[in-house]
């Protein structure tokens, strides 16, 4: 319901827009490929952002069992690293164009889910994460300063109030798709790895079913404790439900690790290669 009010609501937008004397956003701004290619840099890096937030948090509870506590103190690592490479981003992008900044932030990101879905384990060291999260900070941060410079450079004389809200709103788009995406794709091959597990092992979805619904039970009632036991579907049904939630996680970060990738070649192909001049 509230994803349809949106939509309408947005419709409705558009079309006020469109016949309005004085429209509050230019419309034919979306036709520029720079501002369109920065908007999309804003929805995939808040999308990867949050997502991976959520994807980590079960990964790390279900199978590493890590607290929320151990979970958080992953972020911290290089916080002060990456303000320094932000700094550096925003004079290079002053200095040359957006377009070879916002290219290198968004590669950074897809090496980030392609590090994370190359090193995920049941029982890998927690330090490997380390790198992974803050590569997707890093490659964040650094996109963001060029997508605001360029989203800002678009903008007609008096309308950069206007236009700034535009980014902030695929912004907020981005980070609430994120977690939805992300968990919808670790559910479809999740499914699929321990249906396949199943299968392997002579059981019928029925009997697998019913033994990954009882661990599922048993991790709900039991938060405090250990939440992943590599034994108890063993003993139950054979199945190894830890390495089955791990390809589930390394299928879902190669998906989304798509998604930077493509906005990358297109931010190298239709952003310009020469700043606009100033006045």
């Amino acid at each position: 319901m509230p994803l349809a009010i949106s939509v309408i609501v947005a419709v409705l937008f558009v079309r006020h827009e469109r016949n309005a004397r004085e429209p509050a956003l230019n419309l034919t701004l979306f036709r520029r490929a720079p501002f369109s290619v920065a908007l999309s840099a804003t929805l995939t890096l808040n999308l990867l952002v949050a997502g991976l937030g959520i994807v980590l948090g079960q990964f790390g509870s279900a199978i590493l069992s890590l607290s929320p506590e151990d979970i958080g103190l992953l972020f911290l690592p290089g916080t002060l690293l990456t303000a320094g490479v932000v700094i550096l981003a925003g004079r290079l992008v002053g200095k040359y164009t957006p377009r070879p900044v916002m290219v290198t932030g968004l590669l950074v990101m897809a090496a980030s889910g392609l590090l994370l879905a190359g090193t995920a384990a049941p029982a890998m060291a927690v330090w490997l994460l380390v790198p992974a999260v803050w590569m997707c900070n890093l490659g964040s941060l650094v996109t963001s300063t060029s997508v605001s410079e360029t989203v800002l450079s678009e903008a007609p004389p008096g309308h950069s109030g206007t236009v700034a809200s535009v980014q902030m709103a695929f912004a907020m788009t981005g980070a609430a798709f994120g977690p939805t995406v992300y968990i919808l794709l670790f559910d479809l091959f999740f499914q699929r790895r321990w249906l396949a597990d199943a299968k392997s092992r002579g059981l019928t979805t029925h009997n697998a079913e019913q033994a990954v619904d009882a661990v599922r039970s048993g991790m709900a009632q039991n938060p405090g404790g250990s939440v992943y036991d590599p034994n108890l579907l063993r003993q139950a049904s054979g199945l190894d439900i830890g390495l089955d939630f791990t390809d589930g996680l390394r299928l879902t970060m190669l998906t989304v690790s798509i998604l930077p990738l493509v906005v990358a070649t297109l931010a190298w192909l239709l952003m310009p290669r020469r700043g606009k001049p100033r006045d």
